[in-house]
């Protein structure tokens, strides 16, 4: 990664390799992020911004009263995520609705580079700006863009507690800003929820993590008033739809293994001709994960257990590593979300967090084992991705690959977390 000066010094690495990858990856990226911007703000109805629709039905519907959970089957997301969205997607009109949120992923988007280049430790600006193009030239990036998913939101805001969380003293101000940024992620408990502990075991965390706590409660309680109904029915609701949702999408869906000896019932027709032209296909691996696993070896309903088990242990587990850096924690931490619960292609975006962690060592230790995964993690993220552009044969050995890869990164980033924190220890 680094070179050598006539002095013996080392130099940042540059040269028209650096170049090529740089103007390769941005190529990559201008189309992929290009073509999805173009989804989430003009493709037509069904398929364009298909997940923004969605949030912004159900946010509309929320607050004029209906009984969201009851009538929506796609409505998986906790009362305090419609008040957090409300602002954007609350506003009477979808096309609206899509270029507001066209705004705030640009912004998301500037944001997400800048921090990248700024944490990643490259040297020099041609390394710098490979950091920066990176990130755009990966399939869940542009995914999330273009379903209208909060991804990209979620990563943004954990990429801007990193410098909050290292400051030594941190007036009140700047805990409640880190409160802010943890509860704007908590719009998607299941991609935010695990970087709580990373706040709550930080040096100085309990604090923003005491404000993070009576934020998301203050929200809950604000958003169950136009619901007629307690915080707490509301919250048990959301947990029956929200587990019905991930069995659905673990089984059948897009987080899914899809075993064809495997039928559903009780669905719509064009549901069922949907799904069993998948099945004639055989087995499809969508995605492994801890609720796809569970319940392709029949038992669906042990799911939600499996991801609180983890929960457990991994708590513990950070809180005895808490002396590792703040980066190296987040990237075990999102391999560990991935792998917690049911996720779909476009869930990936969290996993820049581990490659950031990994790009970092790389650049500034010269590890070559980091080196290789991160450009292994680079290449099983790259745009378009295998699962929807190979066959199905090809399509599942991608995907038990990338898993691999995953597993290995965050093994990788699990070991030099125990090893920086045994070192702050001495």
């Amino acid at each position: 990664m680094r070179g050598a000066a006539s002095d013996g010094s080392e130099v940042p690495a540059r040269g028209p390799g650096l170049t090529a990858a740089t103007v390769g990856l941005l190529a990559i990226g201008a189309a992929w992020v290009g073509y999805q911007g173009w989804r989430l703000l003009l493709q037509p109805l069904p398929k364009g911004a298909i997940d923004l629709k969605l949030r912004f039905r159900e946010v509309a519907l929320w607050f004029q009263g209906e009984p969201v959970y009851g009538v929506r089957a796609d409505a998986v997301y906790p009362p305090a995520s419609y008040a957090i969205l409300r602002p954007v997607l609350d506003h009477g009109s979808l096309p609206l609705a899509r270029w507001l949120w066209g705004g705030l992923t640009v912004l998301a988007l500037v944001a997400l580079c800048r921090r990248f280049a700024a944490e990643s430790g490259a040297q020099g600006k041609g390394a710098r700006r490979l950091a920066m193009v990176v990130p755009l030239a990966l399939y869940p990036v542009g995914a999330t863009i273009g379903n209208g998913q909060v991804g990209l939101l979620i990563a943004v805001c954990l990429l801007l507690l990193l410098p909050l969380l290292r400051r030594e003293e941190r007036s009140l101000g700047q805990d409640g800003l880190i409160a802010l940024l943890m509860l704007v992620a908590l719009v998607k408990p299941s991609l935010a929820a695990f970087f709580f502990l990373v706040v709550l075991f930080a040096r100085g965390g309990l604090r923003p993590a005491a404000l993070t706590v009576a934020g998301y409660g203050l929200l809950t309680w604000l958003a169950s008033l136009p619901q007629r109904k307690g915080p707490f029915e509301l919250l048990l609701k959301w947990k029956d739809r929200s587990q019905a949702g991930s069995i659905w999408g673990a089984r059948f869906g897009e987080g899914a293994i899809i075993d064809p000896a495997v039928r559903p019932s009780h669905l719509p027709q064009v549901a069922q001709e949907r799904i069993a032209e998948q099945m004639e296909r055989g087995l499809v691996i969508k995605s492994i994960n801890l609720h796809s696993l569970v319940s392709y070896f029949g038992q669906p309903r042990y799911s939600f257990h499996a991801s609180f088990v983890l929960l457990g242990i991994f708590a513990i587990w950070l809180f005895l590593r808490r002396g590792a850096s703040l980066l190296t924690l987040m990237g075990v931490t999102a391999v560990v979300t991935l792998f917690a619960g049911y996720h779909a292609w476009y869930d990936h975006v969290i996993l820049l967090l581990a490659l950031l962690a990994l790009l970092r060592v790389a650049w500034t230790q010269d590890s070559r084992p980091a080196a290789v995964l991160g450009l292994l993690l680079v290449l099983f993220l790259l745009a378009p991705g295998g699962v929807y552009a190979l066959p199905v044969a090809w399509s599942n050995a991608y995907v038990v690959g990338q898993t691999l890869v995953f597993l290995a990164a965050g093994v990788f980033l699990a070991r030099r977390a125990t090893a920086e924190h045994a070192q702050a220890q001495r």
